[in-house]
């Protein structure tokens, strides 16, 4: 055999020699059509991978964004229900005009999925992903992976049902894990790229680099900095914060406990004396309770038993009190009703988790997966996976340098005179903010007024808040300015301000600025600072 391997090798050369040149030429037109051919299939094969991780995780919001928006209709329908029912009563509802015929549309259903997509959605589809992933290229399609995703969704579901059941939670954590799961399957199981350490480094390094530096500056206004600092610094950003704020309101419906709900409705039941059914009437409005005669429409029912009140809801007894107590004392009553009939504590606690590390890792995942899908069709598949780790690095570092400047800004109350008047737009926002947190007179600083009206977005927000603890006769005036401004943020805090400043002589201009206005979250500003000037939501 060897003296065969030896006479093939040796005849090769002279076979070519023979053949002549042309027939070379074409042996090795061949070999380079042939790795090419084999190059452009391996690369459509990567790209295929990609693009179907897309489609995965786009199938698990969409699938999410359906069951949230069928969770938010039905929300909204039982708030158009309970504002009927408070408008015949003549009490001041909210929503107000225009916009209660967008609690029976669609639309506002299907927009406010937004935030259920963002923060669930986001963090369900991308464990299906991880978890399709390690199950196809470690377990061999073996269904060991999912004992660990069982054990974690029992977690959740212990956690989120830890203060009583409630069906969409139920939906959420039991339904909708396996529905996604299953498929994103058929996605997820073509083309698996092969592994390789240089692919975990470039996915998982620059995710750690940020981590690592976002909680060099995380606090709990970290949200309120995102948007000072990031959204009102482009036209882009504007428009997604003016659509948060459209439209969050919808999905917020459906997780507030009662007593943070806008509008509060009670029915009373057999409770025959008329002067009793005045006294409760009037502590419930004190309290921010509008009573209506639809028990359909109404949060709970209060009822008369032998000297004593029951708070019932959906038909079920929830707590006692002696009338004395619950007249004395109906603010402390209705909070202890309003625990005793909250199941969702735990949802809200893992909703807020989900917004926060889903939403980020979401938009990471999306950009890795595109940039990975452009810098292929001009790299190999290694440069192009440290290219794509790079981009995904800048890009977060994109986002992190504005929050990281204005947390490195040292603000003191010798120095805002200073900053107040300094080019930099970073420190003015602190400088406004530090006035704010300590309840430092802003009038006595002359600077601001330029700002009022041709500073920042951030700079005149934080111009109103401040203005509400000043008491100088010519701020109020100041503040009206600010109720006229184009941006929704700032007019929220001109009506905050104006609300703090309690003065009851207000009320007209809040009521007024209501039934004007045709955004729901400024009227729920206005409603606010009318309680907070001590105004009360009786019927007239």
């Amino acid at each position: 055999m060897a003296d065969v391997k030896i006479v093939k090798t040796a005849l090769t050369p002279a076979l070519h020699r023979n053949q002549g040149p042309m027939a070379a030429l074409k042996h090795q037109k061949m070999n380079v059509s042939l790795h090419s051919s084999f190059d452009g299939n391996h690369k459509s094969r990567l790209l295929k991978v990609e693009i179907n991780r897309i489609k995965a995780v786009l199938t698990g919001l969409v699938l999410t964004s359906l069951l949230a928006t069928l969770h938010i209709y039905l929300s909204n329908r039982r708030l158009y229900t309970k504002i009927s029912a408070v408008l015949d009563e003549n009490y001041l509802a909210i929503p107000n005009g225009r916009v209660i015929d967008s609690l029976v549309s669609i639309q506002s259903a299907i927009l406010g999925s937004v935030f259920y997509v963002l923060s669930l959605g986001a963090v369900i589809s991308l464990v299906c992903i991880a978890l399709i992933t390690i199950q196809t290229r470690f377990f061999k399609h073996k269904t060991i992976i999912f004992l660990p995703a069982l054990c974690l969704q029992i977690t959740a579901i212990s956690y989120a049902f830890l203060k009583g059941p409630s069906l969409f939670p139920f939906l959420y954590f039991v339904l909708l894990p396996p529905i996604i799961y299953f498929a994103m399957i058929r996605f997820l199981r073509q083309g698996v790229a092969k592994n390789g350490w240089y692919r975990l480094i470039s996915i998982l390094l620059p995710i750690v680099i940020l981590a690592l530096s976002w909680v060099q500056v995380y606090n709990k206004d970290i949200l309120i900095n995102l948007r000072d600092n990031f959204l009102h610094s482009s036209q882009f950003g504007k428009k997604v914060n003016d659509f948060y704020y459209q439209y969050t309101l919808y999905s917020a419906e459906t997780i507030k406990p009662l007593h943070k709900k806008t509008i509060k409705t009670c029915a009373l039941k057999e409770i025959s004396q008329n002067s009793l059914k005045q006294a409760l009437a009037l502590k419930l409005e004190g309290a921010g309770y509008q009573v209506v005669n639809s028990y359909d429409a109404a949060d709970f029912i209060i009822s008369g038993k032998t000297g004593r009140l029951v708070f019932s809801q959906h038909s079920q007894p929830v707590l006692e009190s002696s009338i004395n107590h619950f007249l004395n004392h109906p603010a402390e009553i209705l909070i202890r009703f309003s625990s005793l009939t909250d199941p969702l504590v735990n949802f809200r606690k893992l909703l807020l988790l989900s917004l926060l590390l889903g939403f980020p890792l979401l938009f990471y995942f999306l950009g890795f997966c595109i940039v990975r899908l452009l810098t292929l069709l001009f790299l190999s598949d290694k440069k192009s996976y440290f290219a794509t780790s790079f981009v995904g690095l800048m890009i977060g570092f994109w986002f992190f340098i504005p929050i990281f400047k204005a947390a490195s800004v040292d603000i003191t109350e010798s120095t805002i005179r200073e900053t107040i008047n300094s080019k930099n737009r970073e420190q003015r926002i602190e400088a406004y903010k530090t006035i704010h947190d300590n309840n430092i007179q802003l009038s006595n600083y002359n600077g601001y007024h330029k700002h009022l009206v041709g500073g920042t977005v951030p700079e005149r927000y934080w111009i109103a808040r401040a203005l509400a603890k000043d008491q100088h006769p010519r701020t109020f005036y100041e503040i009206i300015q600010l109720l006229k401004d184009p941006n929704l943020n700032v007019v929220c805090q001109s009506l905050y301000a104006i609300g703090r400043r309690g003065n009851i002589e207000n009320a007209s201009l809040l009521l007024d600025f209501i039934q004007k206005t045709d955004h729901w979250y400024l009227q729920e500003y206005a409603y606010s600072a009318l309680y907070e000037l001590g105004w009360k939501n009786r019927s007239q």
